[in-house]
């Protein structure tokens, strides 16, 4: 508690897991001080407090949808509740957290989101950019020696 102050910007990461995990972020947010934090319809509790160990924070920038955040649930009505995940609030949005899941705001455009359980996986795991491969385009088959068939090849190594 005494390493976050109001007004810091701070990335949520996950609470276990390896080292790996433990380095990439789910969001990136502003630690605030209210007295509570209202929720989205269908999320609990509909009214969150601070308390030992624990910081709001508004989110800023939500990079995996799919991460789960402790203490909160999600139910439609009609359904049974289920963990709640970023996908249920929006940026912008303040939500209480623990401080163990908060590391210091590290600005870089190559961002590895954390990787989170989806049924099926449709939630990418890596968005910063692709690295450069040294890539060498298809051999081409020397009793096909055509213009035509070169052409091909280019075109398939290009896509």
């Amino acid at each position: 508690m005494d390493d976050v102050s109001v007004g810091d910007t701070v990335d949520l990461v996950p609470m276990h897991g390896n080292v790996s995990c433990m380095s990439t972020r789910a969001a990136t947010g502003i630690i605030v001080q209210v007295a509570r934090c209202e929720s989205p319809e269908e999320v609990t509790p509909r009214f969150a407090t601070t308390g030992n160990g624990t910081v709001a924070i508004k989110l800023i920038k939500i990079y995996s949808p799919g991460f789960k955040v402790p203490s909160y649930k999600y139910q439609p009505s009609g359904s049974e509740a289920s963990p709640a995940t970023l996908s249920h609030f929006k940026e912008d949005c303040q939500i209480v957290v623990p401080v163990h899941m908060l590391k210091q705001h590290v600005d870089s455009d190559h961002i590895r989101s954390t990787p989170a359980e989806t049924n099926p996986p449709s939630i990418p795991n890596i968005t910063a950019p692709v690295e450069e491969r040294d890539i060498q385009p298809p051999v081409q088959d020397e009793a096909d020696g055509t213009e035509e068939a070169a052409e091909m090849v280019i075109q398939l190594w290009l896509f």
